[in-house]
């Protein structure tokens, strides 16, 4: 009895797929890496307090990927964040000890600052089975194109009780003294989140809650812009405090944060 014999190209073809079947989880295990990141207060804080960075790591590469000895080095300070630290706050699901394809363990570390403090955090690690293959930033090797696990933080300071602010009664009293914004500019359209009214309407809004942010905020806003008035904060930083406000539902701090600024005093006539 004959036996059919493939043709050269199907032949071919069947040995590609096997050898792409059988290659396919050793590609997949160049295709490693991990992101750390800081997150922090949005916008500026007192002199001498003390506040929390969250610090995650992520094994965002692909599921044939492991990281043991898992440590993250945050500067200045010289913390050593690992799972046996006391700022380690979960993320080990197993619990075995390995940053697994999905995982993001977390640390929270409480600083205290004096001053403006760039914060940078590093990851470190050994692709599982290969201590030789160090992850740490900056390491190209035998684990692939690495992504670059380091990220900065920027935590800006002010002194208490130092610096210049006007109230909203002020500003929706002495529109004469408004720089670089108009009143019939948009709320909305400057912070990126909050009310669709004019600046005028936000400085003049009633009630508390969000309605209390808006109108500091736009105060702040007037303080930061206007080249006589020596506020705490920027223009930018006002912003964000707006945005992570309404993006966290936490209104109480940042209003609180810039009432205080806004009460100051300034002449800016």
């Amino acid at each position: 009895m004959k036996r059919k014999l493939l043709s050269p190209a199907l032949a071919l073809s069947l040995v590609l797929v096997l050898v792409f079947s059988i290659a396919a989880p050793v590609l997949a295990w160049w295709e490693a890496s991990t992101t750390v990141n800081i997150e922090g207060p949005a916008g500026p804080v007192p002199a001498g307090s003390t506040v929390e960075l969250t610090v995650t790591e992520t094994n965002d590469g692909d599921a044939y990927h492991w990281i043991s000895d898992v440590w993250v080095s945050l500067e200045p300070g010289g913390y050593i964040l690992n799972k046996a630290s006391g700022y380690y706050s979960g993320g080990d699901a197993d619990d075995d000890g390995i940053l697994d394809y999905g995982e993001t363990w977390e640390w929270i570390v409480p600083v205290t600052v004096s001053g403006d403090t760039l914060f940078t955090a590093i990851g470190h690690g050994y692709c599982v089975g290969n201590t030789d293959w160090d992850v740490t930033y900056g390491i190209l090797d035998d684990c692939g194109n690495m992504a670059f696990p380091n990220e900065k933080f920027e935590l800006w300071v002010y002194v208490d009780g130092e610096g210049e602010g006007c109230t909203p009664g002020f500003w929706k009293n002495h529109l004469d003294a408004w720089v670089g914004y108009a009143p019939s500019d948009n709320f909305l359209a400057i912070f990126g989140a909050g009310p669709d009214i004019s600046l005028l309407e936000a400085v003049n809004l009633r009630g508390g809650q969000f309605n209390s942010l808006v109108r500091h905020a736009t105060a702040a806003l007037l303080n930061a812009a206007h080249p006589d008035v020596d506020y705490p904060y920027s223009e930018g930083d006002i912003i964000a405090m707006v945005q992570e406000a309404y993006s966290s539902g936490e209104w109480e701090m940042p209003k609180n944060d810039l009432e205080e600024a806004n009460e100051l005093g300034c002449d800016c006539d």
